[in-house]
This record gives C-alpha cells, structure tokens and sequence, in this order.
C-alpha cells in the first residue's frame, strides 16, 4: 500500500521531462500590439494635434520592449514638421508609456516625457493616446 501511493506521488510531483515549455503568451500578445502601433499613433497625432499652429508633430515608433514578464514600455519619438512639410531629422521629444500585463491583457499603466513641461501640458492628449493603446490591446 505504501509502494503504492509513494508511486502516485511521485507522478503526480514530478513533472515529466519531456513537457514542452508554455508559450509566453504576454510575448505574442506584445508582438501582436507592436504591430498595431503605428496606426495608432498615426490617429492620435492627427486627432489630438501637438504642437503649435506652426509646426506638427510626426510620431516614429522606436522600440516595444518587455522589461520583466508582466511589465513593458513602448518608446516613441515626436519630429517636428513645419508649414512646408519638412521633417526634422532628429527627435523633438520622447514619449515612453509604460505597460502592465494582467488578466489577459497589456494595459497603459503611465507615460512620462523627455520634457516635464510636457508632462502636464500634453497629459490630457497623452491620455487619449493611452486609451486608444489599451482599446486596440482588447482587440
């Protein structure tokens, strides 16, 4: 009787060793946001309108990097385009939103600016942008 529930624990406690590892999910599901990005971005600007009447801003997505299993941030450069159309050639600001996976899902959690000034002044447009973030990760 002991032989035999000292087996059962041992199959039960030891996991075999030809199991396949579990696909990482919150992986995928980042590979499968970051390639919605774009478009996203590409809509805020154009809706929420940074900047003054003399300048526009275009947004390039730089990086979406996980920085633990459950915790990422997605990296994006503003360049400045003025009235006739010229891009600057080099970032005007940075903008980093932070991402947080829970029940399924990535969700904005906070951003932050190159420029603190930016922080406040654009928060009410950033927002916009968080939400348009989590609404396409619920797709």
């Amino acid at each position: 009787m002991r032989a035999v529930l000292l087996c059962l624990v041992a199959l039960v406690v030891v996991p075999c060793g030809d199991a396949a590892p579990a696909p990482n999910i919150q992986k995928q599901k980042l590979e499968a946001l970051k390639k919605q990005l774009p478009a996203v971005l590409e809509t805020w600007i154009q809706e929420r309108h940074l900047g003054g009447s003399s300048s526009t801003f275009i947004p390039v997505l730089r990086r979406v990097r996980l920085v633990s299993e459950s915790q990422a941030k997605v990296v994006v450069h503003l360049h400045s385009s003025d009235n006739t159309g010229k891009v600057s050639d080099r970032a005007v600001y940075m903008l980093t939103v932070f991402l947080s996976y829970y029940d399924g899902l990535w969700t904005t959690v906070r951003f932050q600016w190159n420029d603190p000034y930016r922080d406040t002044s654009w928060s009410a447009e950033t927002h916009f942008l968080m939400d348009a973030i989590d609404e396409t990760a619920e797709k």
